[in-house]
């Protein structure tokens, strides 16, 4: 073998190892937290890249800094992009409008539970430095012409159509992500590879039909060189024309490189070895995207179809070749899209069989050229009229599909998702049915309802990590209580649906049987209206602001208590707080009470505690010297965010613990926390995995802050 033949063989390995090591490299540099900015105001300037507003009382905008104002300097700051909120905007802003703003900023950071997204994840994947909000904004230069002047408020559906051609998502409203996502249809809603590859392989079609005509067929006019190049160009005029802003530059970056390296490739082989060249390549010049799910999971709907049609020969139909793929894509997605998110709504096949074919050939292709026809006024509203009928008939079919509760696989453990996957890839192959048959049977768990791994007589609590508020899952053998429901946002964030619901699909039996609301408090019952359209006839306790003191139960062997001191002057006095016990085990949920509740109710709890769920979040108003020293407790949880406004946990309560005896743990920094009865001297976190304590050292020195 020859020397640049090795060379040849050797290449995708050197690209594979470098991509690692390019991605390993950066994802050290990210994790390490940049303090010079966190909780000290600010004074920056910059550009406005991205604007996102749903409602009258915030606005999300994409900061790239270019300017540091002293006398604070905070030089990792220069150049990079932050995300910002900025609260009853005093004014109307625009997409390239240079502003300087006096801002509060964090280093990236989210809340980590099982089942629920990893916002700090796809934060560092945007290439966000830093999150935060605004102060003071003032607008210090005009914002950039556009090269498009579209105005998209006279359709019907003008928001959905920015979000498909520009990548503008502040039109889109929440009712209708949360369609596209009960429908599992909301890959399809903003720009992404896939819509500026299938632009951009019409215009190759058309373009290499049209040639084919040409008379003239030497070598330099091959018909299918050209096609590409007239497909290139396209993708290149289009991200042009849109702005270049970052969703749509990412996109036509992916697929301009992808019509590159596949030019003259034919093969399966040579298409899956293009596959790994562009993802190492894509890896070496933007390791943040190795965060992404989309990212990977994109690669790997293109890996499943070329298994399922890359080996075989046998012509198919158009409609026969469309249900295939969409069958290969949800057998072959299905075990990680689920394994990412939670659950995989039932419908997402037939919702997509019928909606990606509208989508794909008709509504996007349209909407581009509509905003490629910019030039011809009538041709350009005529395109986009069309884009927006046909985006309503889609939409149509969609709400036929959209049930609630939304029927879903939700059994998704490591295990069963390892077997469907090594499943799925034999059900896509072109191989024998009876072969396929036996391999159903491996990918078949997946809809089988995860069981409670409780023993009788024992229990368990997930305290999850819901940023500046509470809420927590308590399981016995047969039975699943939910004890409030963390922050719900108007408009914006929603706890009980972005959180609370995924948790309880992760965690154990996809139900519940009780929910117990502290008291009515946003940060503790904000999300109990999604928990309740996704349980609808599950009991709660506390919804008209009243507690039923002293009542007792009894679960598969556990008894539970409801402590209130009732007569409390505040409503967090009056909270609505839970001890458990099995007899060998204490735990004790103490929701907002402070020192005034604490002493009322300090005859009603018992000594030596195994688990406290800090009152009010740690805050210097609550756990008194007599309350600490009376419940003694082995563990302390303090449901609070990292860099919080109320600075909680407060370092003087920490400590008060500490010396106490406790070990001390805050969900902003650990995440969800879970401790189980019949093994007290174990706790999991879902950053810190098994050894989120070590009970072997003294436990101020497991403080974190």
């Amino acid at each position: 073998m020859t020397i640049s033949r090795q060379a040849a063989k050797a290449a995708p390995l050197v690209l594979v190892l470098a991509a690692i090591l390019r991605v390993y490299i950066w994802s050290e540099s990210a994790a390490a937290p940049a303090e010079c900015f966190a909780r000290q105001p600010l004074t920056v300037t910059g550009e406005l890249d991205e604007l996102d507003q749903r409602d009258a009382s915030r606005l999300v905008m994409n900061f790239r800094v270019t300017g540091l104002a002293a006398p604070a300097s905070c030089p990792q700051l220069a150049g990079r992009r932050v995300r910002l909120s900025w609260y009853k905007p005093a004014q109307v802003l625009a997409v390239g409008q240079t502003v300087t703003a006096s801002v509060h900023l964090r280093p990236p950071w989210g809340s980590k539970n099982p089942g629920g997204f990893d916002y700090r994840l796809w934060l560092l994947g945007k290439g966000y430095a830093a999150t935060g909000y605004v102060r003071e904004l003032e607008v210090t230069g005009p914002a950039a012409v556009p090269r498009y002047r579209f105005d998209f408020q006279r359709y019907v559906h003008g928001g959905l159509l920015a979000a498909l051609t520009l990548g503008e998502r502040a039109g889109v409203s929440t009712a209708q992500w949360q369609l596209f996502r009960n429908t599992g249809t909301i890959h399809l809603m903003v720009i992404s590879g896939l819509h500026v590859g299938v632009f951009s392989g019409l215009v190759y079609l058309t373009s290499f039909t049209l040639l084919r005509l040409l008379p003239c067929r030497c070598q330099p006019l091959r018909p299918d060189r050209w096609a590409m190049l007239c497909g290139f160009a396209a993708t290149a005029y289009y991200a042009w024309l849109a702005g270049a802003g970052p969703p749509v530059l990412r996109a036509a970056g992916m697929v301009g490189l992808s019509l590159l390296l596949l030019a003259s490739l034919r093969s399966s082989g040579n298409i899956l070895r293009a596959l790994l060249l562009l993802a190492c390549v894509t890896l070496l010049a933007a390791p943040r995207f190795a965060l992404l799910q989309g990212f990977w999971l994109s690669y790997l709907a293109v890996m499943v179809l070329l298994l399922r049609f890359g080996f075989k020969h046998r012509r198919q139909t158009a409609v026969s070749a469309l249900w295939h793929a969409q069958v290969a894509l949800f057998v072959g997605l299905t075990p990680w899209v689920g394994y990412l998110t939670g659950q995989v709504p039932l419908v997402a096949m037939a919702a997509n069989l019928l909606v990606v074919p509208l989508m794909s050939l008709l509504v996007i292709p349209l909407a581009m050229l509509g905003l490629m026809a910019q030039p011809f006024d009538s041709a350009s509203h005529l395109l986009l009229t069309c884009a927006d009928i046909l985006l309503e008939l889609a939409l149509q079919v969609l709400h036929r599909l959209n049930f609630e509760p939304v029927p879903a696989l939700v059994s998704f453990d490591l295990l069963r998702v390892s077997l469907a996957a090594a499943a799925a890839c034999l059900l896509v192959l072109p191989l024998p049915r009876k072969l396929k048959l036996l391999a159903a049977f491996a990918w078949l768990p997946l809809v089988v309802p995860q069981q409670s791994h409780v023993p009788l007589g024992q229990f368990a609590l997930t305290v999850l990590d819901v940023g500046q508020g509470s809420a927590a899952i308590l399981d016995t053998r047969r039975h699943r209580l939910l004890i409030d429901a963390g922050v719900r946002i108007p408009g914006g964030f929603d706890a009980g649906r972005a959180i609370v619901l995924p948790a309880v699909r992760a965690s154990g039996p996809n139900r519940l049987d009780y929910v117990l609301l502290s008291h009515l408090d946003n940060d503790h019952a904000g999300g109990v209206t999604a928990v309740r359209r996704r349980f609808p006839g599950v009991p709660v306790e506390g919804l008209a602001g009243a507690c039923e003191a002293d009542r007792h139960w009894r679960w598969d062997g556990v008894d539970f208590r409801l402590l209130s001191a009732v007569h409390g002057r505040s409503a967090n006095d009056r909270s609505c707080t839970l001890l458990v016990s099995n007899g060998n085990s204490r735990i004790y949920l103490s929701g907002d009470i402070s020192t005034r509740a604490e002493q009322q109710l300090l005859r009603h709890l018992p000594e030596n505690l195994d688990v406290l769920v800090a009152p009010h979040h740690g805050s210097g108003g609550s756990s008194s010297p007599a309350f600490v020293e009376h419940l003694s407790p082995r563990l302390v949880v303090f449901s609070a965010a990292r860099f919080n406004r109320y600075r909680h946990p407060r370092p003087e309560i920490v400590q008060r613990y500490c010396e106490q005896g406790a070990h001390t743990l805050t969900t902003g920094l650990t995440g969800a926390v879970r401790w189980t009865s019949w093994q007290p001297k174990r706790v999991r976190s879902e950053r810190d995995g098994a050894n989120a304590v070590d009970w072997r050292a003294p436990p101020c020195g497991s403080v974190r802050q």
